[in-house]
């Protein structure tokens, strides 16, 4: 069924905290084997459920692959960021990714009003990023829900910079040739309402 399962394992620390250094890169391995595997025999469009919006994003396997990509790229970086070395994704890559991370923008647990936390849309809220050359989006939160678009136009804030920092900012890593301008109180807001699914 498409259904969201259970996820309590995947969450618990348990399930691997009794692991030492010696055997976790290997257990890790194993589980990205086993997913990788498991994707490429079910297809790319077997339906599947998935935390994006059905209007938007195909509800598949496909979304799975995409998502654990990016989730293990991230990785990555954090695993070059501690001794500081240098870290680079292809342009195309990034692209795909900060894309996705727009898509997750438009998910209602980023956007719909919660007790207790500041309204997310209104009236010239609208947010721009630029990475130059590799591409410029523009998130509009004017409406009755966000959208956004690839292109430039006028923003309340913008966020410049190489598309790799860009991507980093926006997975609140470090990202230091990233340049922001603008309603600094709405940024903020926005990444912390577009951040939902990484607290969970």
């Amino acid at each position: 069924a498409v259904v969201p399962i259970d996820d309590d394992m995947v969450n618990d620390p348990a399930a691997y905290a009794h692991l030492d250094d010696a055997v976790l890169g290997g257990w890790l391995v194993d589980g990205a084997t086993r997913l990788a595997g498991a994707l490429r025999a079910a297809g790319p469009h077997l339906p599947v459920w998935t935390p994006a919006d059905e209007q938007l994003v195909e509800q598949s396997t496909m979304f799975w692959a995409r998502r654990m990509t990016y989730e293990t790229l991230l990785h990555r970086a954090d695993a070059a960021l501690v001794p500081g070395a240098r870290f680079v994704v292809e342009e195309p890559l990034a692209v795909d990714a900060v894309e996705e991370w727009l898509e997750f923008s438009t998910v209602p647990e980023a956007y719909e009003t919660l007790p207790g936390v500041p309204e997310l849309l209104g009236p010239g809220r609208t947010l721009g990023f630029d990475a130059g050359a590799a591409g410029e989006w523009l998130l509009d939160l004017t409406g009755r829900r966000p959208a956004w678009r690839r292109g430039s136009g006028e923003a309340a804030v913008s966020v410049r910079g190489p598309v790799t920092d860009l991507l980093l900012f926006l997975y609140a890593r470090p990202a230091p040739g990233v340049e922001t301008r603008g309603d600094a109180e709405l940024l903020d807001l926005c990444l912390k309402r577009t951040r939902f699914w990484l607290e969970v």
